[in-house]
C-alpha cells in the first residue's frame, strides 16, 4: 500500500513526542544524581534520625560541654538501639575541618561518622558497653584514625 503523505504527518508527531519525553526523563535522571552525589537528600535523613531517637519514647538525654566551647545534647534509647547527639551548639569547624564521631573500645577508636551539617546532627548504633564516644576536629573529608585530642567523650551507658 502507498503511503500518504497524510500518514506520514500523524506519525511524525508521535516520534517527537516520544523522543521528547525520553529527553526529559534523562535529564531528570541527571539532576537526580547530581543531587545525591551533592548529599542534597543526606541532611534530612540524618535529622529524621536524630529527631527519631530523641523522641523515643524510652530516651534518655543529656547536655555536655566540648574542650573548644561548644555544648551537645546526646540522647539514648535502648528499644531503639541507637544514639544520637544535636551539634548545633558546637563552633563552626572552618572550611577545611570537619567533626568526626568515634566509637573508641578497648583502646580502638572506630569511626562513626562525620557530622557533615551541625544543623542536623548524627545518629549511629547503640554502641556496646565498655565503648566510648568521641568527638574530634578532623581534616576536610574524616580521617581513618583520630588525628587530635578529642573535645569531648562521653558513655553512652550514663547519659
Amino acid at each position: 500500500p502507498k503511503v500518504t503523505p497524510v500518514g506520514r504527518l500523524r506519525r511524525f508527531p508521535v516520534r517527537i513526542a516520544a523522543a521528547a519525553a525520553a529527553a526529559v526523563l534523562v535529564a531528570a535522571a541527571a539532576v537526580g544524581v547530581v543531587v545525591s552525589q551533592q548529599g542534597g537528600e543526606a541532611p534530612p535523613a540524618v535529622a529524621a534520625a536524630v529527631t527519631q531517637v530523641f523522641d523515643a519514647p524510652d530516651a534518655h538525654t543529656s547536655t555536655v560541654s566540648t574542650s573548644n566551647g561548644g555544648r551537645l545534647t546526646v540522647a539514648t534509647s535502648q528499644d531503639l538501639g541507637r544514639m544520637a547527639v544535636k551539634t548545633q551548639g558546637l563552633p563552626d569547624p572552618g572550611s577545611s575541618h570537619v567533626y568526626q564521631m568515634w566509637a573508641i573500645h578497648n583502646g580502638t577508636p572506630t569511626s562513626a561518622g562525620v557530622i557533615g551539617d551541625l544543623r542536623a546532627g548524627q545518629a549511629m548504633a547503640m554502641p556496646a558497653a565498655g565503648t566510648t564516644v568521641a568527638i574530634t576536629v578532623e581534616p576536610s573529608g574524616g580521617s581513618e584514625q583520630p588525628t587530635t585530642k578529642p573535645i569531648v567523650e562521653m558513655d553512652p551507658g550514663q547519659v
